[in-house]
Order: C-alpha cells, then sequence, then structure tokens
C-alpha cells in the first residue's frame, strides 16, 4: 500500500511542474506505471538493474544510474535514448505504444 502512495504521490507531484513542462508523469499520454514495470524488466532491467543504478551493459560497459538521469530527461529525450539508442546503449526496439507506460514507470520510479 505505502509503494502505491508513494507512486501516486510522485505523479501528482511531477504533474504540478511549472511552465507546463514536459515531466512524464503520463498526464495527457495516460501511461500506466504498473505495465511499465513490466517492460521495465523485461527490457532494462538486465542492464540498468532494478533500483536503476547499478548495472553493467552486455559490452561490460557501465550503465547510467537512471536516478540522476530520469530526472534530468525530458520525455522526448528518453524515448529517443530508448528507441534509437545513445552512446553505449543500443536501440531498444520500445514501440510507440509501450513509451507512455515505460516514461509512467520510470517517472514513478526514479523521480
Amino acid at each position: 500500500m505505502t509503494r502505491i502512495t508513494l507512486i501516486l504521490a510522485a505523479l501528482t507531484l511531477a504533474a504540478c511542474s511549472k511552465d507546463g513542462e514536459d515531466t512524464g508523469s503520463g498526464g495527457a499520454s495516460g501511461g500506466d506505471a504498473t505495465a511499465g514495470a513490466a517492460i521495465y524488466n523485461s527490457t532494462c532491467v538486465g542492464c540498468h538493474g532494478a533500483d536503476g543504478q547499478l548495472g553493467v551493459d552486455m559490452g561490460g560497459t557501465p550503465s547510467s544510474d537512471l536516478t540522476a538521469v530520469v530526472p534530468a530527461l525530458s520525455d522526448a529525450q528518453i524515448t529517443t535514448a530508448v528507441q534509437d539508442g545513445k552512446g553505449a546503449m543500443p536501440a531498444m526496439g520500445t514501440s510507440d505504444a509501450d513509451m507512455p507506460d515505460l516514461l509512467a514507470y520510470l517517472r514513478a520510479t526514479f523521480p
């Protein structure tokens, strides 16, 4: 129950951002953080780890700390990195339909 409360609080705070900036809280896209967790666990956890802080990619390169990266990037930047790859991270093949859910999970988990 506490985790659900924290997720809802994070989503509410993100929705109250200044100047209408894109925070990725799900907002207009209607992302589902629970569905996003399944996407993260099947696509991202192998390199970024369950906590987003510790991980090594398939080539042995340390992966980005999502607790620092997610809050610093817009939804568009995260979407581009996930779908097209960035630096050592390859394109993950996540569909446009799945991105709102993944973004909702990332924003709720790594605010």
